[in-house]
């Protein structure tokens, strides 16, 4: 059964845009692309479930009437969603989308993202890494929980850093739901499964 687990609006002009991120695929249409944790956005129009990519933009003006509703799968990688006046996106950005930079891709540049939401993710309560994962993000200090055994990372921290560095006037706001923690949300990490969460973003005109 698929379940509503995060809703979340956003008003930024005249247009309001709802996050959502659904146990399952909810009912409706939308497009898919292959997600291969790598740092391809393509547009709307050019995806498809064959096209590898990891991320999804729309700009207004290109389709003023109709502003199709933007989708991707997670089970511990963050959703990153972009809202302007613009346009939107939505991106997988898991670490190694981050490390490669799925989040400097040049076609973001022409949403000029005021917003930006980060919605269930794995938390850094519950991401354990390696000492040597750490050399992947140099400039991002280590998190280490009470036990002080491991060091842990922090995606939304890595995330938020990336977004404000190439856009300094954008807002951030990250959900506090950790997939590994809350069992309605699916997660790799703990299960090992194959169900993903759909998280979707849509316009409508206020």
């Amino acid at each position: 059964m698929t379940a509503l687990v995060t809703e979340k609006d956003f008003i930024i002009g005249d247009h309001l845009f709802t996050f959502k991120t659904y146990s399952s695929k909810p009912t409706g249409f939308y497009k898919q692309i292959q997600q291969v944790h790598g740092k391809e956005v393509l547009p709307l129009n050019e995806t498809c479930e064959e096209i590898p990519a990891d991320g999804i933009y729309t700009l207004f003006e290109n389709n003023p009437k109709n502003i199709k509703p933007l989708s991707i799968l997670t089970a511990d990688c963050l959703p990153v969603a972009l809202m302007s006046n613009k346009g939107m996106a939505l991106i997988h950005a898991g670490w190694r989308g981050l490390n490669l930079g799925i989040l400097k891709n040049p076609c973001l540049n022409q949403l000029a993202p005021s917003k930006a939401f980060l919605g269930p993710h794995i938390g850094k309560c519950c991401y354990q890494v390696s000492k040597d994962f750490l050399k992947n993000f140099p400039k991002s200090p280590p998190y280490f929980p009470k036990d002080r055994h491991h060091p842990h990372f922090c995606l939304k921290s890595e995330a938020t850093n990336q977004l404000k560095s190439l856009f300094p006037s954008i807002k951030v706001e990250v959900s506090e739901k950790c997939t590994m923690c809350i069992e309605s949300l699916n997660s790799f990490r703990r299960d090992k499964t194959t169900q993903r969460n759909w998280n979707t973003l849509e316009k409508r005109v206020l």
